[in-house]
C-alpha cells in the first residue's frame, strides 16, 4: 500500500533550510569572505537608506563600488571614486566632501542591501511559517500516533 505524500514536511524543511541559509549568510560567514552590518546616516541617500541591513564581501575594491572603510577613528560606507596607490579617496552621494583612507583599512564592498525594517519583517514572516508549519505538521503527526492500534506485548 503507498503511503500518502503530504507536502508539510517538504516546505517544513524547506523553510527551515532557508531560515538557516539566511542566519548564517548575514551573521555567521565572515571567514568565508562576507559579513553584514547595519548602516545609519544620510551620506549615501539616495542609493541606501539612512537605516539599512549592508551585505558585503571581503575582496579587492575598484572605482565606483561602495565601500565599507573601517579603522581606528572611522566606520563608514561611502563610494570609491579614486585609488592613489595605498591610498584612497571616498566619498558618500550625498555629501559635498570627500575622505581620504588607506586601501587596508577597506574591510569590503557593498554588494546587497535593505532598508532593516524590511529585513526584520521577512525574518518574522519566515520563522512565524516555520512555527505555523511545524505546529500544524507536529498535530497531524501527534493524531496519526494515537489513532493507531495499540501494539501486542
Amino acid at each position: 500500500m503507498l503511503k500518502k505524500i503530504t507536502l508539510l514536511p517538504i516546505v517544513n524543511s524547506i523553510l527551515c533550510i532557508l531560515i538557516i541559509i539566511t542566519c548564517l549568510s548575514v551573521f555567521l560567514t565572515r571567514g568565508l569572505g562576507f559579513y553584514a552590518a547595519r548602516g545609519s546616516g544620510n551620506s549615501m541617500l539616495p542609493t541606501i537608506d539612512s537605516d539599512s541591513l549592508l551585505i558585503l564581501e571581503q575582496k579587492e575594491p575598484r572605482v565606483g563600488d561602495v565601500v565599507h572603510v573601517k579603522n581606528h577613528a572611522y566606520n563608514y560606507v561611502h563610494r570609491l571614486v579614486d585609488i592613489d596607490g595605498e591610498t584612497i579617496v571616498t566619498k558618500g552621494d550625498n555629501c559635498e566632501n570627500s575622505e581620504l583612507a588607506m586601501i587596508d583599512e577597506v574591510s569590503g564592498v557593498l554588494i546587497f542591501h535593505m532598508p532593516f525594517q524590511v529585513f526584520l519583517f521577512i525574518s518574522f514572516v519566515l520563522i512565524s511559517l516555520e512555527i505555523a508549519i511545524a505546529g500544524i505538521w507536529s498535530i497531524r503527526v501527534f493524531r496519526g500516533v494515537l489513532g493507531r492500534a495499540p501494539m501486542a506485548i
